[in-house]
């Protein structure tokens, strides 16, 4: 399936069109680049410029939120123009979000080199990692932040090297029971809520999190499962 309605201008957000692939100038480096979507605005961004646009984004946002609630900041992030919606960069996003909702309540944590770290760590699980490797990159994100708050290591005993697992483990297996095709928002959202859940239980931080989620981007993801997904909001 195409992904027409996924694609935004990282600069003003409005949708692009689809021209074919053409060569053009980032207007931000400078950077000759291959493109194939026009911004009706005119705006030019090159790929790695996207893509440091949308880390600056979930930076300024986990560093401003005061919110409790890792779903308010990470659906702040999401809706923000560089993210897309479908995006590797949800595996930084993820964990940064519950970064800043666990310092904000109460969590002791150094916020921008543990940024730094989870965004790392999330970073290395590549693009399509849940269908092709079998590992969601949400849940990696998860992971990351888990093993970061918590200082854990491959050298870790016990209960803190197996909870890190524990956690990623019942991302993946949640989100398998879901099934496919991709979704980023659907399997973030299921990463989020699981880590608030182990949190709280493991770590005794209480965190904030909705009762119920309605998904907001549907709308954009014509790969979307609809009523198959709890997210899934009719409209």
């Amino acid at each position: 399936m195409s992904d027409d309605k996924q694609r935004r201008c990282p600069v003003c957000g409005e949708p692009l069109v689809r021209i074919g692939i053409t060569k053009d100038t980032c207007g931000i480096c400078g950077k000759v680049f291959s493109k194939e979507d026009l911004c009706s605005v005119d705006h030019k961004v090159c790929p790695e410029c996207r893509g440091s646009m949308t880390v600056d984004t979930i930076n300024k946002v986990c560093s401003s939120s005061s919110s409790c609630d890792p779903y308010e900041i990470l659906t702040e992030i999401m809706s923000k123009p560089p993210m897309r919606m479908h995006d590797a960069k949800h595996h930084m996003a993820v964990g940064s979000a519950l970064l800043a909702a666990y310092r904000n309540s109460g969590g002791v944590a150094d916020l921008d080199n543990a940024l730094k770290e989870i965004q790392k760590r999330g970073g290395s699980a590549p693009p399509g990692a849940c269908g092709f490797i079998g590992n969601c990159g949400a849940a990696v994100s998860a992971g990351a932040f888990y093993s970061v708050v918590t200082g854990a290591s491959p050298y870790s005993e016990g209960a803190q090297w197996g909870d890190v697992n524990m956690l990623t483990g019942k991302c993946l297996m949640a989100m398998a029971e879901i099934g496919g095709p991709r979704c980023c928002k659907r399997n973030s959202f299921i990463a989020i809520g699981t880590a608030v859940e182990q949190v709280g239980d493991k770590l005794g931080i209480k965190m904030e999190y909705p009762e119920k989620i309605e998904c907001g981007f549907s709308d954009r993801n014509e790969e979307c499962i609809k009523e198959k997904c709890k997210f899934y909001v009719k409209k």
